[in-house]
């Protein structure tokens, strides 16, 4: 198989390259917005992409799987560039269907939890199921930047996938709260821990 992974040099990506790299009959292109970076892999190659710029992404390599990975997450930014967040969760993904439109790979999409979080809030019970609603609780609170973007990429990939019939070649995903090594203190898990570490009683999480 040949493999593009979006977001390779993130905690998830970075690991899952190192996991696909493993089989050696498996190529994998990592991309990500990073100028340079080495996996130090015969079988993985590293490319630079900016996936909201439509001229790079239009020259990214015929692949067998597309694992879309690359989000702009991280809490605090939900609040503070919210718009940053929106443009490149859905720019990003338009663009990579639009690249892979007519010779249809499979396509992996990593959605979120946050997608059915407001749901929740009106009282869906835990833990979601696949038919849960996606529920955007406010159009105006900047929180739902994240969560909104990813909603809008999951509709984006189930219009991709019943235009073309390819019910059996796209996968979204939505896992949760995933932590492990090379994570930064800007996501949940990580930031509980370290609150937790340092003796705090109040544990109030980043940007709530």
């Amino acid at each position: 198989m040949i493999y593009l992974v979006t977001g390779a040099t993130g905690f998830i990506g970075h690991d899952l390259v190192q996991h696909l790299a493993k089989d050696k009959e498996n190529f994998v292109y990592a991309t990500d917005r990073k100028a340079t970076y080495n996996f130090h892999l015969d079988n993985v190659e590293y490319q630079h992409c900016e996936l909201k710029d439509t001229l790079q992404v239009s020259q990214l390599p015929k692949v067998d799987c597309v694992i879309h990975l690359a989000a702009y997450n991280g809490t605090k930014f939900f609040y503070s560039k919210s718009y940053e967040v929106i443009k490149d969760n859905i720019v990003s993904t338009i663009n990579l269907v639009d690249r892979y439109i007519n010779s249809r790979p499979q396509f992996v999409y990593a959605g979120t939890p946050e997608s059915t979080a407001g749901a929740t809030e009106l009282g869906e019970p835990l833990p979601t199921t696949e038919q849960s609603p996606l529920v955007v609780l406010d159009p105006t609170n900047p929180r739902w930047s994240y969560g909104g973007s990813k909603i809008m990429g999951e509709i984006l990939i189930n219009s991709y996938m019943k235009a073309f019939d390819l019910h059996k070649r796209l996968c979204i995903i939505r896992y949760h709260n995933i932590y492990g090594p090379r994570m930064g203190y800007n996501h949940v898990v990580p930031a509980l821990i370290k609150k937790i570490s340092n003796n705090k009683k109040t544990i109030l999480l980043p940007g709530y």
